[in-house]
């Protein structure tokens, strides 16, 4: 009996071993993203968007215009910079591209984090910032943490602002690749192991 069981744990370990060799794809590092909400000043609901980075990059944000590249001299590293942005407040849109510096978000304090660019400099910022930088016109800003503020200025007359939340999406792999648990693997392979076994046992 007792090598009855060992031929099942070693066939067991071997289907399981082989699926999760044959079965298993490269790891790959999950899209984060969160849904925007903007109210305006009275809690109602303005516009809507989104935001995503992937956790699975390292960013160097330059806060010194010093050299011709960015590293560890005049910056520093983050793993979260945005790779997606899109915005609708009041039918007005705004994407990724109409960012006037890096901008990131912290995990640790839900925060959005930014940098601007002047002839004097780069300035760190806990804004995200969209539009024009130089003049107080067609410009998008949000600040704070998860349910900060935000303001909107299309021109002189144009003007509106409010308060913003940040609700996690469920996360996305890359090409839609399901990658398996490896105990889920070996649990199902040591299934099929018993029921192979039985299956020529009673035959």
């Amino acid at each position: 009996m007792k090598s009855l069981i060992n031929k099942v744990l070693v066939t067991s370990a071997v289907i399981g071993l082989g699926g999760g060799i044959l079965n298993s794809n490269p790891v790959f590092a999950a899209t984060i993203g969160y849904n925007l909400r903007f109210l305006d000043n009275l809690g109602s609901q303005v516009g809507s968007g989104e935001f995503s980075y992937n956790p699975g990059t390292s960013t160097c944000i330059q806060e010194i215009p010093v050299g011709d590249s960015c590293n560890e001299m005049n910056g520093f590293f983050v793993d979260t910079e945005l790779t997606g942005f899109s915005a609708n407040i009041s039918g007005t849109e705004w994407g990724l591209s109409d960012r006037s510096g890096q901008l990131w978000w912290d995990e640790a304090t839900s925060t959005v984090e930014g940098t601007l660019s002047h002839r004097s400099g780069i300035f760190l910022q806990d804004q995200w910032f969209f539009g024009d930088q130089f003049f107080a016109e067609n410009l998008l800003s949000m600040r704070g943490a998860s349910g900060g503020t935000w303001t909107q200025v299309l021109d002189t007359t144009n003007f509106l602002s409010g308060t913003w939340t940040a609700e996690l999406k469920n996360t996305t792999s890359p090409g839609g690749h399901v990658i398996p648990e490896p105990l889920t693997i070996l649990g199902a392979g040591f299934a099929i192991g018993f029921g192979a076994f039985f299956k020529s046992k009673l035959k």
